[in-house]
């Protein structure tokens, strides 16, 4: 199947190229065999008990053969998403087109500790210069958008501290390839500059950059990382330039985010920035980070300022993702292109932006107000002979505060309720109509199963739950492709065999019958309903 340079439903046509083909010729076949009703029928059900089963505990990852992941869970029950597995949800056994997950490689989303000493280190030597701490943006209009709401949200927090001056760098209609090489007449650099000056600082006084980038109209092939590995370039020629003496020459810091869902924009036929590369820009950031980890001389912490992690912005749309249940609604996205943000996409990086420099380690101590660079306060004098000693922070200075037991991290974001409704309250229940013929056959054998569970009145009697050995492995009545688990697999073999009348899915004994879809439907609640709890 040839792939469309549109990237939502693109990757799902190289999903169904190796998982789906069978699947899709079977039902090409349906309405010569069944008929309409029988083609509307076998939709239907396909809806409602994936709807079921794709919200498990036990999620499924497809990798196909170009290596690129995918949750079963999403393929069967959002099917506008692009389902790819955002990198905070990939473990240490994934990859996208055989580059590791986690925000820093291996799956893993805190950096080495290695890397998170130098970031320590980093930070440690951010001070007020002539009175003030320079933190700065770079990037292209969504960049400028968010950064400028976020300006306006923080200046109001009392937690941020006096001698922070934020400056809006980032401009419109300058991706990272513009701030490598600009067209004539034009001067990001110079511009950047100019707003820094009339913010009142200087260039010395700029110690911090956040940088979130992209290329505009990107290349047509979804199979490479080509995309990914020229966003890379450019964000490495970007963090070398920034530390250069005529920009910011007291630089110690640069964080860097990945762009928020680009899936919208195929709404609009936009080519801006669509899916997958919205994603793949994630990977990038990523990349370059690993580079100066793993100590390559162009980006290494003698060449170019600490790189690290700032939020995390991806998710799949409305079916989000695991790591915080953060969720991209078409409304946070203009009417027009579907990527650049509304209002409410810019108030939701603001948030992430906030709560990453006043709660992240990597950024709270100059950021916040709790002045870091005072002279700390001596301790009560004690008649003790015992000294009350300060807690030492891992940056080395002093507080007398402790540490908050909480987890806060280089992602950390604010939870964003789901605009999706998960439960068993949500599964419709299904009742046999006697105004739907059926057109299979009726078959008089049963194979292998429960008899306590699925007696032949078609009733359940014993809840699965209540099943031994039901929380690991689902039985074999169910488990259609043998692996075990009872997932989105099963469902697509349970359509394929009922629509064939195959008497392997004759649950309660009186032949293939829509009593048999009403007892699967009732199993998978339980199933999912069970793995969610333990």
């Amino acid at each position: 199947m040839e792939q469309s340079p549109q990237g939502l439903f693109t990757l799902k046509q190289t999903m169904q190229n190796g998982a789906n083909s069978k699947e899709m010729h079977i039902f090409s076949t349906r309405k010569k065999k069944y008929g309409t009703i029988g083609v509307v029928f076998f939709f239907a059900v396909f809806a409602v008990v994936g709807g079921i089963l794709v919200y498990s505990n036990d999620q499924e990852v497809i990798t196909p053969d170009n290596g690129v992941v995918f949750t079963a869970e999403c393929i069967a029950s959002s099917p506008e998403m692009t389902c790819l597995l955002p990198i905070v949800d990939m473990s240490s056994t994934d990859s996208y087109k055989g580059l590791d997950g986690g925000l820093y490689g291996n799956g893993q989303n805190e950096p080495p500790a290695s890397h998170e000493q130098h970031i320590f280190d980093a930070i440690d030597s951010i001070h007020p210069i002539d009175g003030k701490i320079g933190l700065v943006s770079l990037g292209m209009s969504n960049t400028s958008q968010e950064f400028g709401v976020f300006i306006q949200e923080i200046e109001q927090s009392p937690d941020k501290a006096d001698s922070v001056t934020i400056v809006n760098g980032a401009q419109g209609g300058v991706d990272a390839k513009r701030w490598v090489v600009s067209p004539p007449g034009e001067d990001p650099w110079g511009i950047l500059l100019q707003r820094v000056s009339q913010a009142g600082l200087t260039p010395d006084q700029v110690q911090a950059v956040w940088i979130k980038q992209a290329n505009a109209s990107p290349p047509r092939n979804t199979n490479t990382t080509e995309y990914i590995d020229q966003l890379t370039e450019d964000l490495k020629y970007i963090v070398d330039r920034l530390n250069d003496a005529d920009i910011f020459p007291n630089l110690e810091i640069i964080y860097l985010s990945s762009r928020t869902y680009g899936g919208y924009a195929d709404v609009y036929g936009a080519t801006l920035n669509p899916e997958p590369f919205a994603y793949e820009s994630g990977f990038s950031v990523q990349q370059l980070i690993l580079q100066q980890i793993e100590g390559q001389t162009d980006v290494s912490y003698d060449d170019v300022p600490v790189l690290a992690w700032g939020p995390y912005l991806w998710a799949d749309g409305t079916f989000g993702r695991e790591y915080d249940d953060l969720v991209w609604e078409l409304q946070d996205f203009s009417g027009t292109d579907g990527t650049h943000p509304s209002n409410s996409g810019r108030l939701k990086v603001s948030k992430f932006l906030s709560d990453f420099f006043l709660e992240s380690p990597y950024a709270k101590v100059w950021f916040s107000d709790h002045d870091p660079f005072g002279t700390p306060t001596p301790s009560p004098t004690s008649t003790s002979t015992t000294t009350a000693t300060p807690t030492l922070t891992p940056s080395g200075s002093t507080t007398a505060t402790p540490t908050p037991s909480e987890s806060v991290g280089p992602s950390r974001l604010p939870t964003v309720t789901p605009s999706y409704s998960i439960g068993p309250s949500s599964v419709p229940t299904i009742t046999p109509s006697s105004s739907v013929t059926e057109d299979v056959p009726t078959i008089s054998t049963s194979p292998t199963r429960n008899p306590s569970l699925f007696p032949t009145d078609g009733k359940i009697s014993v809840v699965p739950s209540q099943i031994p050995g039901f929380p690991t492995v689902a039985p074999a009545y169910v488990d259609f492709n043998k692996d075990t688990r009872l997932n989105v697999f099963d469902l697509k073999l349970f359509i394929t065999y009922y629509m064939e009348g195959n008497p392997v899915i004759d649950l309660n004994g009186d032949g293939v019958n829509q009593r048999d879809i009403g007892d699967f439907i009732l199993f998978a609640d339980e199933y999912r309903a069970y793995n969610r709890e333990r």
